[in-house]
């Protein structure tokens, strides 16, 4: 589905998401460039709960990756 998790889009979603955003379309909405002609597929990615520990996690992620 996304090629580059490490890309510009990537990152918007995964920081929504460690911030507590949970809803498939709002983190979808944050990608940019060609992955939006993907939208609905990448809802149906989005779609799922992230607990506490695994925006914790992707909080950390996010940290190396910058």
């Amino acid at each position: 589905m996304v090629s580059d998790v490490a890309g510009v889009s990537s990152r918007r979603m995964m920081r929504a998401m460690s911030s507590g955003v949970e809803d498939a379309g709002e983190l979808a909405e944050l990608a940019k460039g060609s992955l939006r002609r993907k939208l609905p597929q990448l809802r149906m990615a989005l779609e799922g709960r992230v607990l506490e520990h695994q925006r914790f996690l992707l909080g950390l992620v996010l940290e190396h990756i910058e």
